[in-house]
């Protein structure tokens, strides 16, 4: 099979813009999104031979393989079997690993949830213990470790979203030599994708979407709302401006950074990052 790249990042670290504006136009390479990816490969229970052949097909040359649902969770036990898979079935590939600091994400995670419709109040939604993207979900030198365990340490590449937000040029030069890929032309390096609410416009929207749920024949109103929180957004209202301590509230951010501590040692120390406290992490 040709040469692939499998993008495995977390969720909120910029996957949608390395989507848009990167991977799908790197000269001689195919770029493979979710609508491309057959079903079989998010299932832990797929016969790696009833697939081998379609994605031998899919990837018959140079290819990009992105889509955030390739991760899979600890809480359902498809995490550790998911990267299994795709170490059989992409034998000679380079894992891309995007990371984000744990409070950033968090804030960004239940912003993203409350643009889908979701109505818990924050303390409700960060401290489920049922949730795929709960607190439990980031001990990311667990993934790491795991990715290191099928791959081979200098087959993952662990990316830090920080310092993609603050030298996309930079960041992007950096990794497209790192993995030997051709420049790429067009790249519209300031294009915001999936920007966070800010905590007022997060609790209009939530309020709206309490009474959509609750009084399906008043959702035009949150509807109205979300067109009007995403044109705000895109001319730079609403925009989350919030630092995450004020945003989580002095409790949960202490809470939060305590228990990432000894997992973000853990990911230095594996990864060899030595600028990770730079980044609040």
């Amino acid at each position: 099979m040709a040469n692939v790249i499998l993008h495995v990042g977390y969720s909120k670290t910029g996957t949608t813009w390395f989507q848009k504006q990167l991977f799908n136009k790197i000269p001689g390479y195919r770029f493979v999104g979710h609508n491309d990816i057959p079903e079989q490969l998010f299932d832990i229970n797929t016969d790696i031979h009833a697939i081998k052949d379609d994605i031998y097909k899919l990837c018959d040359r140079p290819s990009i393989i992105s889509d955030e649902n390739l991760l899979g969770t600890f809480i359902s036990g498809t995490l550790d079997k998911k990267a299994k898979l795709y170490s059989e079935l992409f034998d000679d590939s380079i894992v891309l690993l995007f990371i984000r600091n744990q409070t950033d994400k968090l804030c960004s995670v239940y912003s993203e949830y409350i643009k889908m419709g979701g109505t818990l109040k924050l303390n409700d939604y960060l401290w489920r213990a049922d949730s795929p993207m709960s607190v439990d979900e980031h001990y990311y030198h667990k993934t790491i470790d795991i990715y290191y365990r099928y791959f081979g340490k200098d087959r993952v590449y662990v990316c830090l979203f920080e310092e993609f937000e603050e030298d996309q040029r930079g960041f992007v030069t950096t990794l497209l030599n790192r993995l030997n890929l051709p420049a790429v032309k067009d790249v519209r390096y300031r294009q915001k994708e999936n920007v966070s609410l800010s905590e007022r416009g997060l609790n209009l929207l939530r309020c709206a979407n309490i009474i959509a749920k609750k009084y399906r024949w008043l959702r035009y109103i949150r509807t109205a709302i979300l067109i009007i929180l995403r044109i705000g957004l895109k001319h730079g209202c609403f925009r989350n401006k919030n630092i995450p301590e004020r945003f989580l509230g002095k409790d949960n951010y202490c809470r939060i950074q305590n228990m990432y501590r000894e997992s973000n040692m853990q990911v230095a120390e594996l990864t060899g990052l030595n600028n990770l406290s730079k980044y609040n992490y």
